[in-house]
């Protein structure tokens, strides 16, 4: 008689740990450039939250023109940093994450 062979726990924890990436947020940098792009070693940085997975902002999102302050040339960066990621690690299991924006002149 043929007895099923239980489940290994390891499997499990393979399963359990597959799920938990899914959950957190990629890995991704989006780099714009306006004008000529920065002219100063001038950066300033702020961060949003964003909700159901990252289709809507929670409050005032970040204006990059606002943080660029006046400046004609710039690169505005947006980008999961490793602090994003660490501070949206248990919150991207109901759907929020947080995001930073730089800005370079």
């Amino acid at each position: 008689m043929h007895h099923p062979r239980p489940r290994s726990p390891r499997g499990l924890n393979l399963a359990l740990a597959s799920l938990l990436l899914l959950t957190l947020p990629g890995c991704f940098t989006f780099q714009h450039t306006v004008g000529i792009g920065p002219t100063e070693d001038y950066a300033v940085q702020d961060s949003d939250w964003f909700a159901l997975w990252g289709l809507t902002a929670m409050g005032n999102p970040v204006d990059s023109q606002q943080l660029a302050e006046g400046a004609i040339d710039y690169r505005v960066t947006t980008e999961f940093t490793v602090t994003d990621i660490v501070l949206s690690a248990i919150p991207s299991l109901l759907g929020f994450y947080r995001q930073t924006t730089i800005v370079e002149r």
